[in-house]
């Protein structure tokens, strides 16, 4: 009886021994796993401390992106306001040229038209100067020649005064209606004594302007009645149509 009560007891002690063991090694078992959920944990939670410091660092980075973003908007705002006005001053100063040139335009043909007209003005004045300076030498000539006749034949009945009225019409003629002045100036300062007169001598002895003159002296030239040098400024008569000196005629004038 005692020996089944002490394997029963044994038996008894080995099953919670097997129990003991067994709880042991399901304790460890767990104490294992929690290690492996422990790591695992600490290493999700390293990861998501890297990745929340990531996100920091990319947030700081997006902010100070965005304040970049900022500062080149409202730059890009001041220039767009500073660009618009420029085109409004660019379009107000484009009406402006464009008004500018339309004038000019306009001014342009109205000196055109002047510019032509004066260009027939003084064709036409410089064309009936050149025939009355040839009428005036032609008839200076028929004087010449007609008083000679007239002192060979002895004709006391010729008329001079009427060929005297004549030329003094033609004199009014140049020097007042076709304003030619200078031209005669010209022309009577050199059939005196000297030979070739210096353009500004010329302007001096006359009393008129060089401008005057100089257009006098070319317009002579062209009617082929005085040569001109350029270079020099030099001017001499083709030839002298005059029989007198007209210095003489000044020296009489000086002493009445």
């Amino acid at each position: 009886m005692v020996q089944i009560m002490e394997q029963k007891h044994t038996q008894g002690a080995e099953e919670h021994a097997k129990l003991i063991d067994s709880a042991v090694a399901k304790v460890n078992a767990a104490k294992e796993d929690l290690a492996d959920v422990f790591k695992t944990v600490t290493a999700v939670l390293a990861e998501t401390k890297a990745a929340m410091k990531s996100l920091a660092t990319q947030r700081d980075g997006l902010a100070t992106e965005m304040g970049q973003i900022g500062k080149q908007r409202d730059d890009l705002t001041r220039e767009k306001t500073l660009l618009l006005q420029e085109k409004t001053q660019l379009e107000a100063e484009a009406k402006r040229l464009e008004h500018d040139k339309e004038t000019l335009t306009t001014a342009k043909g109205r000196l055109e038209k002047d510019k032509a007209a004066a260009d027939h003005t003084i064709e036409v004045m410089t064309g009936e100067q050149k025939r009355l300076l040839q009428e005036y030498a032609t008839l200076q000539s028929d004087l010449k020649r007609m008083s000679s006749m007239a002192s060979e034949l002895g004709q006391k009945e010729f008329n001079f005064q009427k060929i005297q009225a004549i030329l003094s019409i033609y004199m009014v003629l140049l020097e007042q209606v076709w304003q030619s002045q200078p031209h005669f100036k010209v022309l009577y300062l050199m059939h005196g004594q000297k030979q070739e007169w210096a353009r500004q001598d010329l302007a001096k002895a006359s009393g008129i302007s060089s401008a005057m003159i100089l257009r006098a002296i070319h317009e002579l030239r062209n009617a082929n009645l005085v040569i001109y040098n350029e270079d020099t400024g030099m001017v001499k008569l083709v030839r002298r149509f005059l029989d007198f000196n007209t210095d003489e005629i000044d020296k009489d004038k000086n002493k009445n």
